[in-house]
């Protein structure tokens, strides 16, 4: 599995107000492997747990400033979400749930 690199945070002020920027980088060895696990995840046989996304610390936290908490949310709705907003590449498997 890949390390993620911390969330990196910048705060600046200019004459409009304040501005928070978070960045996080994803390296692309994340990526290949989540895909992997996907094109694998028809033939993997699972057991009393199932990876179902690897969701970076950044968009987490998007939303939940957003008011969507994915630790609340059933599982279902945050696959919805993440297909919603072409972000399905952080899904690990093909498998509906």
């Amino acid at each position: 599995m890949a390390n993620l690199d911390s969330v990196q945070v910048s705060v600046s002020s200019n004459t409009d107000g304040h501005v928070i920027e978070t960045h996080q980088v994803i390296p692309d060895s994340l990526l290949r492997d989540l895909e992997e696990k996907r094109l694998n995840s028809h033939t993997a046989r699972e057991r009393e747990f199932m990876e179902v996304a690897s969701i970076p610390v950044c968009i987490v936290d998007k939303w939940l400033r957003e008011g969507y908490d994915v630790f609340a949310e059933p599982i279902r709705k945050t696959v919805a979400k993440l297909k919603s907003e072409n972000l399905e590449y952080f899904l690990s498997t093909a498998k509906e749930v």
